[in-house]
């Protein structure tokens, strides 16, 4: 390990090392490099041979002339070695992007793999600022790893083609860090790059990387869904693409523009991480609240559990994803369309305005090239006659200036022995008449330059007009021609190919509709084989809590292919009666509020929860009093024996049965209010149970939360029935 040594210091040049040199990574070292002292560190020799030569890695406007910009001032350089690259650095900036496999999951072990080759080599105290996409919670597990360091995170910002901008000019840097201590040098950093710093935790700088991109993919999934929505209603996409950017809780900048749906790279890496995410979450908990209750009729309720009964859990994640694939196929189909319905008016113009360009035929940088030239030719009169007044003065007239100074020199030369300030004298003469010299074959130079014929002159200013007409006919600058006329080529072939990709899109369609509807019919035939031994594990439940005369009816049926949606193609119609003798009706109608928390219950204690997740009730007690709410707080109780359960209630026999009781309130601090969760010791739990008894600390209150933990206690200790 290298010693500590003092960093960030304002008065000195800060040293930052960026490793991973591909898009991410030149770009940052390049445009660091114009502030600070910079070496680039990537284990790609040939990469970094490249740089070397001033060549970025891949393609992005003004990012060759940086690089070799910072080369030639000696602030920036490339090497392979991590112990000279690190040796004095301030900040290792992680800057690799970070690949993915076929499936968009991010390869973070490659990435941290190079990172640890480089943190031997760096001082103690120094910071890690990781911009690399990495998952949330990478910099909690490297600071155990290297308590040594200050490990950062500031999401990157790039767009490719215009990447210099975005991170020259940036309108924020986010900064995930957990001390204060580097909080100046990270703003010194970013100063002459971001508007303004937003400093935050660590994993919640992590976290917005991932958000950002899984809200603009989110986005570019919606305006696509409305795109085709708009298709079968008459509405313009376009249009209410605009309508909706006007609002300014939307604005003009938003992914909102019907398209192409997003694919790979960024956007997807952050969505499969997210989902991941998720997917873990789910393992670890299952939530019941309070407002389920309103969607009890709901089929999603009783579906999930008829698939874990069939063992089809990883048939629902198969269906899920073959789900997403068809709204991404259907969303794609839709733009097609759009691009077809325009097609043949964009393309006239098109053709014509590749026609104009071809036929002038633009150069790259002509215009500028021309605008310069003119500008000397059309002052050409007077240059020429400053050019004759030169050499007249200083070499043809009589006594021109060359003469004089060449019989001064021999005069001084004649003395320049006698004393030091001759010498100076005559050394200054000899200048003077290099000088002069010089001033002549400038003069010379500026002439012959301007030795044009007339028709030259219009020829220069006829070609120059032709730019600028068609330059003002198109709307672009003078100097874009040519890259206009590129554009409208690679416009035409994707315009003449619309028909084709309209076929394909189609047959992907027609392809994923296939795999979606295999799966979902599959998933149907499952369910449909396991209503009976739902319906009787819930009314072996609603009987434990106190509804043994309830009864329940769920009614399967098969959509048609093309009602296929999100939960596949069952149809399911929920129907109950709480009492005997009853007729059935509409669950979501007939239930009362306290049969709907029950039924709650008795779905998430039926067992048919995947695994031993933690189960999570929140106020599902609620309109349940008496006997019914004791029920509840037993069949509870006799859930967690097998499994952890939280359960945020304000019954007290569901609190009192309970192997820990955490009570929330809120407190009111220096004008702020916050909410504190404390841990009940066995005295304070009494007082608990006594204001949810009776909302009052009165003998006979204590004596009823009494009786209520000592009954826990004993019902604790009984063994199962």
């Amino acid at each position: 390990m290298v010693a500590a040594k003092p960093v960030g210091l304002r008065n000195a040049q800060m040293n930052v090392t960026v490793l991973g040199l591909w898009h991410l990574g030149s770009v940052t070292a390049a445009c660091c490099a114009k502030h600070f002292s910079v070496i680039g560190l990537d284990f790609d020799a040939a990469n970094i041979a490249k740089l070397n030569a001033g060549q970025a890695p891949l393609l992005e406007p003004g990012l060759n002339e940086l690089i070799a910009a910072g080369l030639a001032a000696k602030k920036l350089s490339f090497t392979t070695d991590p112990k000279s690259a690190c040796a004095k650095a301030d900040v290792l900036w992680l800057t690799y992007d970070t690949p993915v496999d076929e499936n968009d999951v991010s390869d973070v072990d490659s990435v941290l793999g190079h990172l640890r080759k480089a943190l031997p080599h760096l001082p103690a105290g120094a910071v890690v600022l990781i911009s690399a996409q990495l998952l949330v919670g990478t910099c909690a597990k490297l600071e155990k790893e290297y308590p040594q360091f200050h490990f950062a995170c500031s999401p990157e910002n790039l767009r490719l083609g215009k990447a210099i901008d975005a991170f020259e000019k940036a309108e924020r840097a986010v900064v995930g860090i957990r001390t204060d201590a580097k909080k100046a040098l990270l703003e010194e950093l970013f100063k002459p790059f971001a508007a303004q710093t937003i400093f935050m935790r660590t994993e919640s700088a992590e976290m917005v990387k991932h958000a950002l991109n899984s809200f603009l993919a989110l986005s570019i999934t919606f305006i696509n869904e409305i795109a085709r929505l708009c298709e079968h209603t008459g509405a313009d996409a376009k249009e209410v693409s605009t309508g909706l950017k006007s609002e300014a809780r939307i604005g003009p900048k938003a992914y909102l523009g019907p398209g192409g749906p997003f694919a790979g790279g960024t956007l997807a890496r952050d969505v499969v991480t997210l989902s991941k995410l998720a997917e873990a979450g789910r393992s670890l908990l299952c939530f019941a609240f309070q407002h389920a209750q309103i969607e009890i009729g709901s089929p999603s309720l009783f579906l999930s559990g008829l698939d874990v009964l069939a063992g089809h859990v990883a048939v629902v994640r198969q269906y899920s994803a073959a789900y997403a694939d068809l709204s991404l196929a259907r969303a794609e189909l839709s733009r097609v369309r759009a691009e077809l319905s325009g097609r043949d008016a964009r393309q006239r113009l098109v053709r014509q305005q590749v026609a104009m360009l071809e036929k002038l035929g633009p150069r790259p940088g002509e215009h500028a090239r021309l605008s310069e030239r003119l500008r000397v030719l059309r002052r050409a009169q007077h240059y020429l006659e400053l050019t004759g007044s030169v050499e007249h003065a200083l070499s043809e007239r009589e006594a021109s200036v060359s003469s004089e100074l060449s019989g001064l020199i021999r005069a001084a030369t004649r003395v320049a022995d006698d004393a030091p300030q001759a010498r100076a004298l005559c050394d200054a003469l000899s200048r003077a008449a290099i000088e002069v010299e010089e001033a002549l074959r400038a003069a010379e130079r500026l002439r012959a330059d301007l030795d044009v014929e007339a028709q030259d002159i219009d020829a220069l200013e006829s070609r120059f007009a032709e730019l600028d007409r068609l330059a003002q006919a198109l709307n672009v600058s003078g100097d874009a021609l040519a890259e206009r006329l590129e554009a409208l080529r690679q416009e035409a072939t994707v315009l003449e190919g619309a028909e084709e990709r309209a076929s394909l899109a189609e047959a992907e369609v027609e392809a994923a509709t296939e795999r979606a509807l295999s799966l979902a019919r599959r998933l149907h035939a499952g369910r449909a084989g396991h209503v009976a031994e739902l319906v009787r594990r819930i009314e072996v439940e609603l009987g434990a809590l106190c509804l043994s005369g309830a009864r329940i009816d769920l009614g399967l049926s098969e959509a048609k292919p093309s009602e296929l949606g999100a939960l596949g193609v069952t149809l399911l119609d929920a129907r109950f009666a709480a009492n005997p003798g009853e007729p059935f009706g509409p669950l979501a109608e007939v239930a009362s509020g306290g049969e709907r928390s029950r039924l709650l219950v008795a779905l998430r204690c039926a067992g048919l929860e995947t695994g031993s997740e933690t189960l999570v009730f929140d106020e599902i007690d609620s309109g349940v009093g008496g006997a019914a709410a004791e029920a509840v707080a037993a069949r509870l109780r006799r859930a967690a024996e097998s499994r952890q359960i939280i359960c945020v209630t304000h019954q007290a026999c569901v609190a009192a049965r309970a192997a820990g009781h955490f009570r929330v309130h809120k407190v009111e601090s220096e004008g702020r209010t916050r909410t504190e969760v404390e841990r009940l010791s066995p005295a304070s739990r009494v007082e608990e149970l006594m204001r949810m008894l009776s909302g009052a600390r009165t003998e006979n209150a204590r004596r009823l939360a009494l009786d209520l933990v000592n009954a826990a206690r004993a019902e604790q200790k009984r063994p199962a029935a």
